[in-house]
């Protein structure tokens, strides 16, 4: 505190040792001065850092929407390659088996590399369509053409099926 008001009263003997005119100038130019040095010290890179991050957090913003987009499009292309990779003739194999149809498989072949068809004989109508919606809906595989024939039995039926992707 005594080298506080060493300086404070050696400071107010100099102040007071300059002429009035002098004085005055010093009297308004210190503070302006302050003003002008908190100003491009402190106010000025605060105001620049903000309008820097809002400009960046806007980039930011536009670069989640781009990531989200992509990554829908990677989900998308991802199940078509899951759909692709795996064969034909197991999707249907799989999705048989799935709905217990597979006792009513008399055979199965291949129809090109795409394509196969497919023969059931006494097998549960509801079933056989549930199966034909799963293969559509998860592997892409449609019923190409189709005979069908009412069996005696109610609801069970004897199958031809043509198959593609």
């Amino acid at each position: 505190m005594i080298i506080f008001s060493q300086l404070k009263q050696n400071v107010l003997d100099w102040f007071n040792g300059l002429e009035a005119r002098e004085q005055r100038m010093l009297t308004i130019g210190v503070p302006i001065a302050l003003v002008i040095f908190i100003y491009l010290i402190i106010i000025d890179p605060l105001i620049t850092g903000i309008s820097d991050l809002r400009a960046q957090t806007t980039k930011l913003k536009q670069d989640i929407a781009w990531m989200q987009r992509a990554a829908s499009q990677v989900q998308q292309l991802n199940s078509e390659a899951q759909y692709r990779n795996r064969s034909l003739m197991s999707s249907v194999d799989q999705q048989l088996t799935q709905q217990q149809l597979k006792p009513a498989l008399q055979k199965i072949e291949a129809d090109g590399e795409n394509g196969a068809r497919i023969w059931l004989n006494n097998v549960p109508f509801d079933q056989m369509v549930r199966a034909l919606g799963v293969l559509k809906q998860q592997d892409h595989i449609v019923v190409k053409s189709a005979f069908i024939k009412p069996l005696p039995e109610p609801g069970r039926v004897e199958a031809r099926i043509n198959l593609a992707r």
